[in-house]
């Protein structure tokens, strides 16, 4: 919040949001492997 309140931080807030963005979708790829792992593993 406070680097959008700064002058030309715009920039550092967006960077900010996309790697959050991304590792969110990194955890929940990484979430549904293990999960599906788990299932074959279960299921031997």
């Amino acid at each position: 919040y406070t680097l959008i309140q700064t002058p030309g931080g715009e920039g550092a807030a967006a960077r900010l949001c996309l790697i959050s963005i991304a590792l969110a979708l990194v955890s929940l790829l990484i979430s549904e492997w293990l999960a599906r792992l788990s299932r074959q593993r279960m299921g031997k």
